[in-house]
């Protein structure tokens, strides 16, 4: 009885939740396309002008003309080289980034289910003990282990909804930082 209304508080944050899951999910998927669009377009340039000035480098005023010939597809055929090794230096950047994303949102995702995981423990805890204290509450000098225990039951069954409200705050500034 005491416990239906706290589950009616948690409903539309749990469908919350689900919403901004999705979006965040969409959004990632997205963010992670125009990354890779950007990446390989900043990779590509890149390489042609590093290929572009290695050719340069190598030629000196001293040069003979057939080596002329030779350096004009000479940039064609470093390019992949260099579009290779910039796209792994990269790859490691981005790979640290994402790992450091995981941590954070597992991070998050299991301080929200431990806070779950507390409240139900606690709410079968009070539940098994709620006829002790009804029963502590008719002997005189116990009056307030009603009291007491409801307060509890009250405090632990709010966790649902707190809980749920932190994770799409956080879910929240995700979908923002990926915007």
């Amino acid at each position: 009885m005491i416990q239906a209304p706290f589950e009616a508080i948690a409903e539309p944050g749990i469908s919350i939740f689900s919403e901004i899951e999705s979006e965040v999910n969409d959004l990632r998927v997205e963010r992670f396309k125009k990354q890779q669009q950007l990446l390989d377009a900043v990779i590509k340039l890149k390489a042609e002008e590093d290929a572009k000035q290695e050719v340069i480098e190598n030629t000196t005023e001293d040069a003979d003309d057939s080596w002329f010939d030779i350096s004009e597809g000479l940039d064609k055929l470093i390019q992949p080289i260099k579009e290779w090794s910039i796209r792994m230096e990269f790859q490691m950047q981005k790979l640290v980034a994402e790992l450091i994303e995981f941590c954070c949102l597992s991070i998050l995702r299991i301080c929200v289910y431990l806070i779950f995981f507390i409240q139900k423990i606690w709410a079968y805890i009070l539940i098994i003990l709620g006829p002790i204290a009804v029963g502590m509450a008719l002997i005189p000098g116990f009056e307030n282990s009603l009291y007491s225990w409801v307060s509890k039951f009250i405090n632990i069954n709010l966790y649902t909804f707190v809980a749920y409200t932190i994770i799409n705050i956080g879910q929240q500034l995700i979908a923002s930082g990926y915007t």
